[in-house]
């Protein structure tokens, strides 16, 4: 996945103010309220809110562990919530409160994220992945809220009955509730 380093998203809420996640290699950028202020391994994920005029910086985070991570895309709720997705290699990535709050292995997992809009605050997520390589890659919610997530997998991952599917084509889907908490297909 050349160009992985440089992924990222942009979109803007309600009120014109501008949230973006990608990744960055940089120890030494302006945090604010961050739930996450240093940078553990090589790189991190990284999760922004600035105001409409882009003058005001109201939070910031990097996003992950201790190994290398990346955050590639965000998207936000119509309750304010902010979810991201990206890959992580950190088995002590900061996931509570999901389906899957366990490392599976491999070389990395994917991940979703959902942060509170309004100051940033880890609400609690849940990894995507395999014992096998995984990354997640885009994220998307419907009108009620729940997430979907498409990414890559080297490994099994789970397929619902009676869905089209291809076994192990390294492409997946997957649709989870709104808190995360279960995978609904």
């Amino acid at each position: 996945n050349y160009g992985d380093q440089f992924r990222g998203e942009i979109v803007v809420d309600d009120n014109g103010d501008v949230l973006f996640a990608s990744s960055t290699q940089s120890l030494d950028l302006n945090i604010v309220n961050g739930f996450d202020n240093t940078i553990g391994g090589t790189q991190d994920g990284l999760a922004v809110k600035m105001s409409a005029d882009l003058t005001n910086l109201i939070w910031s985070t990097y996003v992950g562990g201790s190994q290398d991570d990346a955050s590639y895309a965000v998207q936000r709720s119509s309750t304010g919530d902010v979810y991201i997705t990206g890959g992580t290699a950190s088995n002590n990535f900061p996931i509570s409160g999901g389906q899957t709050n366990s490392y599976a292995g491999g070389l990395s997992d994917g991940y979703i994220l959902r942060l509170d809009g309004a100051d940033g605050s880890n609400l609690g997520g849940t990894f995507v992945g395999t014992p096998a390589y995984d990354q997640s890659y885009f994220i998307q919610l419907d009108q009620s809220d729940e997430v979907y997530v498409f990414g890559q997998s080297n490994g099994n991952m789970p397929i619902s009955s009676g869905v089209y599917n291809n076994p192990n084509s390294g492409q997946f889907i997957q649709k989870f509730s709104t808190d995360l908490s279960s995978r609904l297909w």
